[in-house]
């Protein structure tokens, strides 16, 4: 027993507490790294946009979706993936008017886009939803 825990209860607690917080730290870093990666894809002309740039965590497989929420609707502005490994996509004709310089992701190798959840039924209801969940708190 060490001082002040008995166990495995405390011990177990305090473990999940730092995991918890460890996991946190990673999302948060994870989202900053996508929301860079986009911006340095935005030209300098639009750079007020950069402000805008949100993260939310894509549900239907891996990556994290990048968007500049719409102040009228539940459907994004602009929205991206990013898979990582310099793999990031746009999700909408907008995005990919804004940044050409990079792929839709229905153009994507099957590899990412399976890794994206994108053939998943409702994929684009799913993003929707996750950034109107996201913008409207």
């Amino acid at each position: 027993m060490w001082r002040g825990f008995t166990c495995p209860t405390q011990i177990t607690a305090a473990l999940a507490a730092v995991a918890a917080l460890a996991s946190g730290c990673t999302h948060d870093i994870a989202g900053r790294q996508a929301i860079d990666s986009i911006a340095a894809q935005i030209p300098s002309e639009r750079a007020a946009l950069l402000n805008r740039l949100e993260v939310a965590p894509n549900t239907s497989g891996q990556g994290v979706l990048v968007f500049v929420g719409s102040t009228r609707s539940c459907r994004p502005d602009y929205c991206w993936i990013v898979l990582g490994n310099g793999h990031s996509y746009t999700l909408n004709e907008e995005s990919r008017n804004l940044t050409p310089n990079l792929l839709r992701l229905a153009d994507a190798p099957a590899e990412h886009k399976n890794r994206a959840g994108f053939d998943r039924p409702g994929f684009a209801s799913e993003v929707q939803n996750v950034v109107c969940q996201k913008t409207r708190g």
